[in-house]
């Protein structure tokens, strides 16, 4: 008996079927990761909403609040915890119990404009920040949010000091300052809510210390590129508030 085999059209007809399966695959991936990229877009303007209401009904800032315990007796163990010092910057502390940052999204909570629970407190460490413990989690995979002032791009930007909205990947001992962004998805979010610029307008694209690896030269520059030939994650996203 003879056996025969697949005709050069019938594996002809294979390939394309293969290779319309893998093409389904790979454009859905980035569908959803597209999806995910427009979330985070929503959850930005979300938390700087919840920032300004809360500014504009407390007269003061998130975590910086200096008579919060006032309002909120469960917030802390004493008010010298609670509170913050009132200098309309959200800063590291250095102080697991007082950390103004983390502080800031339990008296959003209290206050009732963002929904949760969160502790004010670092789990392990001073600087500690978990996802969905004392920082909300983000959208995008293994991404969380803090609130805080950050001097070093202050100083290396030449703009007053202001309080930012992170985007980074949650890392020990921190906040959230771990790259979590491809320079391709930094770009992406950015164009779509601001310039596209790694270094204007009110979105920054930063790296955790310094580097080039999310954009291709040193701050200051309002021009400089993301470097979207990089496919790493390597940007962290600030968002002046």
């Amino acid at each position: 008996m003879s056996k025969k085999g697949f005709t050069l059209i019938e594996l002809s007809i294979v390939i394309v079927i293969i290779g319309l399966i893998v093409a389904g695959v790979v454009g859905g991936q980035a569908l959803v990761k597209q999806a995910q990229l427009r979330k985070i877009i929503t959850e930005v303007n979300q938390y700087k909403t919840a920032y300004n209401a809360f500014r504009l009904q407390y007269s003061a800032f998130p975590g910086d609040m200096s008579n919060a315990r006032s309002y909120w007796s469960s917030c802390g163990g004493s008010a010298d915890e609670c509170n913050g010092d009132g200098d309309k910057l959200i800063e590291n502390n250095n102080s697991e119990a007082n950390n103004e940052y983390l502080r800031a999204w339990q008296h959003l909570n209290l206050a009732g404009i963002v929904p949760g629970s969160y502790s004010g407190e670092g789990t392990d460490g001073a600087d500690e920040t978990t996802g969905g413990v004392n920082a909300p989690k983000s959208k995008l995979s293994g991404g969380i949010y803090t609130l805080r002032e950050d001097a070093a791009l202050t100083t290396g930007f030449g703009i007053p000091s202001t309080n930012y909205l992170f985007l980074g990947a949650y890392r020990t001992g921190n906040q959230a300052h771990l790259e979590l962004l491809t320079p391709t998805q930094a770009k992406s979010i950015d164009s779509k809510a601001d310039d596209g610029f790694p270094q204007s307008g009110f979105i920054y694209g930063t790296e955790d210390g310094a580097g080039t690896e999310c954009v291709t030269a040193a701050p200051g520059n309002s021009t400089t590129p993301y470097k979207v030939t990089n496919e790493a994650a390597a940007c962290v996203l600030e968002v002046k508030l």
